[in-house]
C-alpha cells in the first residue's frame, strides 16, 4: 500500500512539473526572463501567444495581472483589474462622479501600464437609467480611458 501511495505521489507530482512546462514551452527565453525580472515571485496561471505578442496572466497577492510582450522581450503594457471604485486614485473617482457617466452602471475596471503612462479604463452601460424593457434596444456600451490625472483621454462605443 505504501509503494502504490509514493507510486502515486511520484506520478503526480511529474505530471504536475510536466504541466508547468508546458505552460512556457511556446514562449521565447527573452520573454521569460523579461516577465521574471519585472515579476519576481509572481504566480503565473498560464501564458497565450497572441499575433506578435505573448501575454502571462498571473497573480500578485490578491490582484489579478496580464503583462504583454514582443516576441523579443519587451515589456509591452500590463493590464491590473480594478476591483472597487475606491481603489481608483482620487482624480478618476471625481472625474466619474462628476462627468456625464456618473448615473451608468460601471461594469468593470482596469489600470492598463504601459512604458509611457498609466491610463485606467471604465466599463460602463446606461441600462440602469433606460425605462423599462428598452434598455435591450438602446443601450449604450462605453469604454471610458482616463489619464492618472482624471482627464477623460478617448471614448469608445463598444458593439
Amino acid at each position: 500500500m505504501k509503494t502504490l501511495s509514493l507510486l502515486l505521489s511520484v506520478t503526480v507530482f511529474s505530471f504536475s512539473v510536466n504541466a508547468q512546462q508546458k505552460i512556457t514551452d511556446d514562449v521565447p527565453g527573452k520573454v521569460l526572463a523579461a516577465f521574471s525580472s519585472k515579476y519576481p515571485g509572481a504566480e503565473v496561471r498560464n501564458w497565450k501567444t497572441g499575433e506578435n505578442t505573448y501575454s502571462a496572466k498571473f497573480k500578485t497577492g490578491n490582484k489579478s495581472h496580464c503583462a504583454f510582450y514582443s516576441p523579443g522581450g519587451a515589456w509591452l503594457k500590463t493590464e491590473t483589474k480594478v476591483q472597487w471604485t475606491w481603489n481608483l486614485p482620487g482624480e478618476v473617482k471625481n472625474a466619474l462622479k462628476s462627468g456625464g457617466y456618473a448615473a451608468w452602471y460601471i461594469d468593470n475596471m482596469k489600470r492598463v501600464e504601459t512604458p509611457q503612462q498609466n491610463i485606467y479604463v471604465v466599463h460602463v452601460d446606461n441600462a440602469n437609467v433606460l425605462p423599462g424593457a428598452d434598455y435591450l434596444n438602446f443601450k449604450d456600451d462605453y469604454n471610458l480611458y482616463y489619464n492618472a490625472n482624471g482627464k477623460l483621454v478617448k471614448k469608445e462605443l463598444l458593439p
